[in-house]
C-alpha cells in the first residue's frame, strides 16, 4: 500500500521512486545465496555491484546520497523576502537573545554571494518556527 503512495506521489514529480529489487523471484533467489556473495565486511550487495561493473561500466557506483533542496538559490530568490521577515523579527532575536547586525551580516553576505549561509539560515529559521509554534515568541 504504501509503496503504491510512493510510486504515484513520486511519478507526478517526476521523480523516481520505485524499487525493482523487490521482485519476488529475485528476493528467493538471493536468499538462497551464501552471504559472502552478499555482505563482506562492511560492504552490501556484492553481488548486484559486481554484475553492475559487468554489464554498466560507465555507470559509477556510488553511495546513497540524499535529496537536498536548493536551499541557497531559494533563500537568495523566491524566499528571501520571507527569510528577511521571519530573521529579523524583534521577538524572535531578543528570544533568542541573537544580535541584529549579525543576523542582518549573515542575510546580507548570503545575498550577496560572499558566503553560502544557506544551512545556517535555515537552522535560525527552523528555530523560529519553533519557538513561534511552542509559543516561545
Amino acid at each position: 500500500y504504501l509503496m503504491t503512495k510512493t510510486d504515484i506521489a513520486s511519478m507526478a514529480h517526476s521523480l523516481e521512486a520505485r524499487s525493482p529489487l523487490l521482485d519476488h523471484k529475485l528476493l528467493e533467489l538471493t536468499a538462497k545465496l551464501p552471504d559472502k556473495f552478499k555482505l563482506r565486511r562492511l560492504t552490501d550487495k556484492i553481488l548486484l555491484k559486481k554484475i553492475i561493473k559487468r554489464d554498466f561500466p560507465r555507470i559509477p557506483l556510488k553511495r546513497k546520497q540524499g535529496f537536498l533542496p536548493p536551499l541557497s538559490l531559494w533563500f537568495r530568490d523566491k524566499r528571501a523576502s520571507y527569510l528577511v521577515r521571519e530573521l529579523t523579527d524583534k521577538d524572535f532575536l531578543e528570544w533568542g537573545n541573537l544580535r541584529e547586525n549579525a543576523v542582518k551580516d549573515l542575510l546580507r553576505e548570503h545575498f550577496n554571494y560572499q558566503g553560502d549561509h544557506a544551512n545556517m539560515l535555515w537552522s535560525l529559521l527552523c528555530l523560529k518556527i519553533w519557538s513561534k509554534n511552542r509559543g516561545f515568541i
